[in-house]
């Protein structure tokens, strides 16, 4: 949560015969880490391998300032 508020930004594009959409979050820069044992993101991961192979993917990027998720999914299987 910011004081002031923020911006969530989703895209998506094709990219190499796959649909990328992609979130970002802004941070607070003071924020604390959250407690959790990160297992949904895991397992999110292993379901697109499981469903697409190595078509589907979801990548994380964990900025100071902000919080990127992109999942990709094959346009045909």
């Amino acid at each position: 949560p910011l004081p002031e508020g923020g911006t969530v930004r989703v895209a998506a594009r094709v990219e190499d015969g796959r649909l990328v959409l992609t979130l970002t979050n802004p941070l607070a820069p003071d924020r604390a880490q959250r407690p959790g044992n990160r297992l949904a993101l895991d397992n999110l991961r292993e379901r697109l391998k499981l469903a697409y192979g190595e078509r589907g993917s979801l990548e994380i990027e964990n900025e100071p300032d902000r919080y990127t998720v992109a999942v990709a999914l094959p346009l045909s299987t």
